[in-house]
């Protein structure tokens, strides 16, 4: 997740969602709120019933404006993405 936040800190208007987005994926990866991220593949995760016994995380951030990177260009898909490697910085919001 840090190299898309990466990306996005070169090419901010590449990326329909914000920084907020990938913190809040990072936060609860670990945390066991959802089951998203539980088990090793889809099927574990249906294997376990997981659908019915936990809710998942991308229902909650896909329906939420507050993840929407205002600065998105739909025009900009069709460029390549490159990234300056001279201009990786500290992502500090989430190391620090």
């Amino acid at each position: 997740i840090d190299c898309v936040w990466q990306l996005m800190q070169q090419q901010p208007n590449f990326f329909e969602f914000n920084e907020w987005f990938l913190l809040t994926i990072l936060e609860h990866a670990f945390s066991a709120r959802f089951g998203t991220f539980l088990y090793n593949s889809v099927r574990e995760r249906e294997r376990y019933e997981l659908r019915t016994l936990t809710h998942s995380l991308w229902n909650i951030v896909m329906n939420r404006s507050v993840y929407v990177n205002e600065s998105f260009d739909n025009s900009s898909v069709a460029e390549l993405l490159e990234l300056n490697p001279r201009q990786v910085a500290l992502w500090r919001n989430y190391y620090l």
